[in-house]
């Protein structure tokens, strides 16, 4: 586009009047058309308020996702490369963070018994849960796409086995209408690959480096964020603090006081072979420990 000026704009130079736009793009040039081609593509998201996004709680990983965190109004995949386990406790997560205090949630799935005492340490518990055991693949989707459009729920989580670009394609257009967070979970050879998804993880296990006692150590991933619309990818060592770890002796459980759980980062962006990892926000030096096979 060209604009009327009076005299030569510093970012070009003046011809009849006219000004004519650099050869190399500026920042600002950029981030406009990518503001104006996502304004097209998905209007009732581009909308949405700013900085209005689930955020993990880590400024290394919510400094790599567009708004702060997780996009609400949109889905997101979350994948296990050989099993399904580690993507399920860290899909958990984010469903409890997104239910917060008195928000609820969704899950979809085809069959088995989720773990109450697993969920109630991610923040899910029978007052803002609501699980659905469908039939069918196709009972899945089409719960989602409801629970995501009507708008009365804080995030939309479903198991299909397989799911088709057509499909996926419907569920974002459903959690836009209703500015609902959907979530994805499989395995990574089941899942689609799709531009309609705002963000792909990949989640392994990893070694805990806090056991507690006799008990297994708190949950541990290595995450990777394969694909972010706008974003950049990276790939982190994050573990699930829940309050176990500071048991209340006389109780022999949690302390009921103790706060919220939270993603805590103990190996940053990965660095090269001869690098330092930096330290945590606050001060804490963490050390890397092999990833569990």
């Amino acid at each position: 586009m060209y604009n009327i000026v009076e005299k030569t704009d510093p970012d070009g130079r003046q011809r009849d009047g006219l000004t004519v736009p650099s050869a190399e793009p500026s920042q600002d040039t950029q981030g406009d058309l990518r503001r104006r081609i996502e304004f097209l593509e998905r209007p009732a998201l581009a909308k949405a308020a700013s900085g209005v996004a689930l955020s993990l709680g880590i400024a290394e990983i919510d400094g790599a996702l567009p708004g702060g965190g997780l996009a609400l109004a949109s889905v997101h995949e979350v994948c296990g490369a050989s099993s399904l386990t580690p993507a399920l406790g860290f899909s958990a997560a984010l469903l409890g963070r997104a239910a917060g205090r008195t928000g609820t949630v969704l899950w979809c799935r085809r069959s088995g018994e989720l773990y109450a005492p697993g969920l109630t340490a991610f923040g899910l518990r029978p007052d803002n849960l609501i699980v659905v055991q469908a039939k069918s693949d196709k009972d899945i989707l089409w719960t989602m796409e409801e629970g995501l459009r009507s708008g009365a729920l804080s995030a939309v989580l479903g198991e299909p086995g397989t799911i088709s670009p057509i499909a996926l394609r419907r569920l974002q257009l459903a959690a836009e209408t209703g500015g609902t967070m959907g979530l994805l979970l499989g395995l990574e050879k089941h899942q689609t690959v799709s531009a309609s998804a705002m963000t792909r993880w990949r989640v392994e296990t990893a070694e805990s480096r806090h056991p507690l006692g006799p008990w297994p150590g708190v949950s541990s991933w290595q995450v990777d964020l394969m694909r972010c619309r706008n974003g950049a990818r990276g790939s982190w060592r994050v573990e699930w603090r829940d309050g176990y770890a500071n048991d209340n002796p006389q109780t022999g459980g949690p302390d009921s006081d103790s706060k919220a759980g939270h993603f805590a980062l103990v190996e940053p962006l990965r660095h090269g072979p001869h690098q330092t990892p930096r330290s945590h926000a606050g001060g804490a030096d963490f050390e890397l420990t092999r990833l569990a096979v």
